[in-house]
């Protein structure tokens, strides 16, 4: 078999992977409960949306394959463990708290000095940021306070006083231990937010809306359900004559450009990774390698600018 050949059957087997995985039609998520691994969520009118409405999202191919990589090393670690003569147990144990339409599951028990403790294993990427828990609640990435209310919820539910997340780092392959002991103050918020979430869905009603947070906000997919969020912005007034024309020309190509640099992609997977000239059909690619220079970028600022339609 020739090396195109082999990149050809790479390239079609990562596409039917990637659109059975990612791009297939998907329906829309629909919970039915409150889950341990969202309750902690920032932003209670979120979860409000997204119990009332579902998820519209469009998958996203890099996200999944980030959270099948977590499933794949939780499972590698989980038997390591047990190989190394760690006691585990109970491998992703139930949550479930009806009462509070709460449920979810936990990655593992493992047997400690001072007894069992449920134990969630997470992937951070440079993960010598995160010394402690409290950095998690302090952190930028909203899924980062999400997994506080995730473990809290597993140690109430296995009547645990003390629990653990395992800290995987993708990038060294290093790993780390970091204890929680139970909070009970946490605990009930996470009780109030679950039963204000019922009420808010039987009154048809919404919570208050969080402060203003520029990357929370402006990519949830409910912006547009939620209008009041939006803090109110002193407008200039651009009066270009041809500006609104290009904007609405910029629009029109949008698609055109995405699905234009998706096979742009597509084709850098398929063509050979060699100098010289090729032929597919009519077409001729020819191959030439250039040597990227290294250079010094002088500091200065720059406006970053995000067009959109309202």
């Amino acid at each position: 078999m020739n090396t195109e050949r082999m990149l050809e059957i790479i390239a079609e087997t990562k596409e039917q992977y990637d659109y059975k995985r990612f791009l297939q039609p998907d329906r829309p998520f629909m919970p039915r409960k409150n889950y341990c691994s969202s309750i902690g969520d920032p932003c209670l009118r979120f979860l409000v949306f997204q119990r009332r409405y579902g998820s519209q999202a469009k998958k996203d191919a890099g996200l999944q394959r980030i959270l099948d990589r977590g499933t794949l090393l939780e499972r590698h670690l989980y038997n390591e463990l047990g190989t190394f003569g760690a006691e585990v147990a109970e491998p992703q144990f139930p949550i479930d708290f009806p009462d509070l339409n709460l449920s979810g599951k936990g990655d593992w028990m493992q047997k400690f000095s001072f007894g069992w403790a449920p134990v969630e294993m997470k992937v951070v990427s440079y993960s010598d940021r995160i010394k402690s828990v409290k950095d998690f609640m302090d952190s930028d990435q909203r899924y980062h306070r999400r997994y506080v209310y995730q473990l809290t919820a597993a140690m109430v539910a296995q009547d645990a006083s003390v629990g653990a997340f395992l800290i995987f780092d993708p990038v060294s392959f290093d790993w780390k231990l970091l204890p929680l002991e139970l909070d009970w103050d946490l605990w009930e918020e996470v009780v109030n937010r679950c039963r204000e979430i019922e009420t808010h869905l039987k009154a048809g009603s919404l919570p208050p809306a969080m402060e203003w947070h520029e990357t929370w906000c402006m990519n949830c997919e409910y912006l547009d359900r939620c209008r009041e969020s939006i803090p109110e912005v002193e407008y200039g007034l651009l009066t270009d004559p041809e500006l609104q024309d290009l904007l609405e020309r910029r629009e029109d190509i949008r698609a055109s450009y995405l699905e234009y640099s998706k096979i742009e992609k597509s084709l850098k997977a398929r063509l050979p990774d060699c100098e010289g000239t090729f032929r597919a059909g009519p077409f001729e690619i020819t191959g030439k390698r250039v040597e990227r220079q290294s250079y010094a970028v002088e500091a200065g600022s720059y406006i970053r600018r995000e067009i959109r339609r309202w």
